[in-house]
């Protein structure tokens, strides 16, 4: 089983090499950015992972909530914006990200905003999914009626490949 970690795909392209600062995490060996993912594997360049987020909160491991319902809450934590609560507003979400269309993505109201994509998302003790994109104002600003994104782990994971996955923040 290839142990890798997962980072949103509108941000990347197959093949490329991927760093945290100057430290190589690895190469995208796998992207997908259409429909249902917005997402890439990024095979671990023997990095330790850790679920322990930088304010100190510890992300829960396990299987991924299979059907999450509108209206439940959630958490995220974004590189920008730190840990964010919300609801789901929307399942099986349709929008457009970079030009690309998506459909089968959870609209949510935690505030994310720019840079804070592959923001792990999850509720109580399951992981959900992964913030994939914002709806702000044209300077960049949350404002009444943004929204955020997200991709749905449990439909990752559903796809097929065999990977150990890491959510990470950068």
């Amino acid at each position: 089983m290839k142990k890798s970690f997962l980072i949103p795909g509108h941000a990347v392209a197959l093949n490329d090499k991927v760093y945290i600062g100057n430290t190589l995490l690895g190469t995208v060996i796998e992207r997908a950015f259409q429909n249902q993912y917005d997402f890439a594997y990024v095979e671990n360049n023997g990095n330790t992972a850790t679920n322990k987020l930088p304010n100190g909160n510890t992300l829960p491991l396990g299987s991924a909530y299979s059907d999450p319902p509108q209206g439940l809450s959630l958490s995220a934590y974004g590189c920008v914006s730190g840990k964010q609560s919300g609801k789901i507003l929307s399942v099986n979400y349709s929008n457009s990200i970079d030009g690309v269309a998506v459909k089968g993505m959870l609209k949510t109201s935690y505030k994310a905003v720019h840079r804070d994509s592959g923001a792990p998302v999850w509720s109580s003790d399951s992981p959900i999914g992964m913030q994939s994109a914002s709806a702000l104002s044209s300077n960049g600003a949350w404002v009444s009626g943004s929204f955020t994104i997200c991709t749905v782990l449990y439909e990752i994971c559903k796809r097929g490949s065999v990977h150990d996955i890491y959510l990470t923040t950068f």
